[in-house]
């Protein structure tokens, strides 16, 4: 990993931790709204979106199956349909 990404997945960590703990109330100077606490939410819930998202990608880089494009595009319709987003979202 280059440095520069891995000072920002750092930075990112962090924030993310801080965000955690002034959720909780476990930082006494920080006052905390209920407006806040729910952009905090926000960020955490969007750092776990992204980072599950990366792990998703990363496995599916290294099994073979699903490196050909054809295969990739179907198993992904299947489960589109499967779920039931493909016909509530379009």
């Amino acid at each position: 990993m280059e440095p520069l990404a891995l000072i920002f997945v750092a930075i990112i960590a962090f924030l993310t931790f801080v965000a955690v703990l002034m959720y909780f109330g476990m930082i006494p100077w920080a006052k905390v709204t209920r407006r806040d606490k729910e952009y905090l939410l926000l960020i955490v819930a969007g750092s776990g979106a992204v980072l599950f998202w990366r792990g998703i990608w990363n496995i599916a880089d290294i099994v073979p199956v699903v490196q050909n494009p054809f295969v990739s595009l179907f198993l992904g319709l299947t489960i589109l349909t499967v779920t039931g987003f493909l016909w509530r979202e379009f």
